[in-house]
């Protein structure tokens, strides 16, 4: 997808929230990807907009900070590698004051630099402060209220090789950098901060502060106010403020670590904690990457995506033109979801002359692998069996991923487009496999569940990475009651396969069984074990 393409997204809520459009969010605009020229980026971490709606981003890796309009079109960029005035040593936050001021967080070169709106070089500090090994602490995120004050969180690395442990703090300066204060909320243990990165602070002087999993508020005194926790396991990838004084948080690791279920990667909170709602699930189907993010004065939300993408992300309040509904995200199709085909549609918000459903194996779709035209009023199709099938197998013999969205043209030829939606078509391994029985003198039997697989190979061997001795034979389109497939051995395959193990009494031979299905698509169970007895 070319640079700087509009898009929409799809808007997820909690399901505990109202559907009110004002709580919604679309992906308008993306733009940026790897690299070092202007537009691109190495792992963005820091974003902040200017009075004006200008976007600034942290280009850690490049050592450099660039400047955007809100369209996405590149200004100006400053900064290389080193340590001088202006340069940079994996830079990390960014804020901006009032009056246009930038202050960036230099990580490894353990300080502050302030520029003025252009870029130009003001003052720098760092965090030499009585008492303290500063040569310990690196800054993360950065922080201005609506004076001109900085706050900066503030970590201890290399904590092992310190008497005493250093602690995380977060360090308040005047706008010149002249040291205030600092805390790192001592007392009880929901005040206390133990894994503190970003910080972002209110109309109000209240200062919200990541820790974990956590949002803890502060007064601009350092006193503890109340916390928060993220639904269910995540962590927090980054935290702002808007004039209304909600909190954008993006999570990262949301929802896709075991046990922990599904959560959206963003998600707006009012000032006390209370969820308004979430959205963003759509953007990523495995981790989603660590983010940060920062809201504009008309409610726009900049997404950085730091890690995956290197890109960065607009999304805009409201209902978006086209969202698709179904099939639903990731939903898995195999040869058993063959016939009949699957019905995809969409609800549209705006007027369209017509609809055109595209598919490709890549998010980007820099190629379509088949595409539909639908004519209003209708806003669902049911896919045609003949090209259900092309779809499926855009990705070869393989499993993987395909994706699918909506473009809708209007009366003046202008388009808008939906979400790219992911669909995962694959095969899955045969099932509840057993061998009995399993006697020097048996004829065993195999069984396994056919888990719509019409191809079968099974292999045994002398251990458990059959790396040594291995057997094999393949079973081609079984019959099985209720989807069972059942094998007998012959006694010549029998021979052969105690032969691995010498025949030995007590021995353990190992086994798995190999799968395609009728689209030619791949799969194997996991290495089963069995002990060779002396019984028949």
């Amino acid at each position: 997808m070319k640079n700087f393409l509009a898009i929409v997204c799809l808007w997820i809520v909690s399901s505990t929230i109202p559907a009110i459009s004002q709580d919604a969010y679309h992906l308008e605009l993306v733009w940026g990807s790897k690299g070092t020229g202007e537009g691109q980026f190495i792992e963005p971490n820091g974003i902040a907009v200017d009075p004006s709606g200008n976007v600034f981003v942290v280009d850690t890796l490049n050592h450099r900070i660039q400047k955007f309009d809100p369209q996405g079109n590149f200004i100006i960029q400053w900064g290389s590698e080193g340590v001088g005035d202006g340069q940079f040593k994996e830079p990390w936050g960014a804020a901006i004051d009032p009056s246009g001021n930038v202050y960036i967080t230099d990580r490894l070169n353990q300080r502050i630099q302030k520029f003025d709106i252009n870029g130009n070089f003001v003052t720098k500090w760092g965090f030499q402060v009585t008492g303290d090994s500063p040569s310990y602490y690196h800054p993360y995120g950065v922080a201005t209220d609506a004076t001109g004050n900085v706050s900066a969180v503030v970590i201890a690395e290399l904590i092992t090789y310190v008497t005493p442990p250093l602690r995380p703090y977060v360090y308040r300066f005047d706008s010149e950098g002249n040291f205030v204060a600092r805390w790192d909320g001592s007392g009880t243990e929901d005040s206390r901060l133990f894994q503190p990165t970003w910080n972002t602070i209110d109309s109000l002087g209240h200062v919200y502060v990541t820790d974990g999993g956590q949002i803890k508020k502060f007064d601009s005194d350092g006193n503890f106010i109340a916390k928060w926790e993220l639904p269910l396991c995540n962590s927090v990838g980054g935290i702002a403020t808007d004039s209304s004084n909600n909190v954008y948080v993006t999570a990262h690791r949301a929802g896709w670590i075991t046990g922990c279920g599904y959560a959206s990667p963003f998600s707006k909170f009012d000032p006390n904690g209370m969820l308004i709602t979430e959205w963003g699930a759509e953007e990523w189907e495995g981790d989603p990457p660590l983010t940060r993010v920062a809201v504009d004065s008309s409610g726009n939300v900049y997404i950085a995506d730091s890690y995956v993408g290197n890109r960065i992300l607009k999304f805009s309040p409201g209902l978006p033109p086209i969202t698709l509904k179904s099939p639903l995200p990731n939903e898995h199709f195999n040869a058993c979801s063959l016939y009949p085909p699957p019905t995809f549609s969409w609800d549209v918000s705006e007027t369209f002359n017509a609809y055109r459903i595209e598919f490709s194996p890549g998010r980007d779709f820099t190629s379509i692998s088949d595409e539909l035209t639908v004519l209003p009023p209708a806003t669902e199709v049911t896919i045609p069996p003949e090209t259900w099938q092309n779809i499926t197998m855009a990705t070869g013999s393989s499993r993987g991923t395909i994706y699918w969205r909506v473009v809708g043209t209007k009366v003046d030829d202008t388009t808008e487009i939906s979400a790219a939606r992911s669909l995962f078509i694959g095969t899955d391994p045969a099932g509840d496999s057993s061998i009995s029985p399993t006697g020097r003198r048996s004829k065993p039997t195999l069984t396994w569940e056919s888990n719509c697989n019409t191809r079968f190979k099974v292999w045994f061997g002398s251990d458990s990475g059959f790396s040594k001795k291995t057997y094999s034979l393949e079973v081609e389109n079984p019959t099985g009651a209720d989807g069972t497939i059942s094998k007998t051995l012959t006694f010549q395959q029998w021979i052969r396969i105690k032969l691995l193990a010498r025949n030995k009494t007590g021995s353990i031979l190992y086994w798995y069984v190999e799968s395609w299905d009728a689209l030619g698509r791949y799969a194997k169970t996991d290495v089963i074990s069995f002990v060779l007895t002396a019984e028949y």
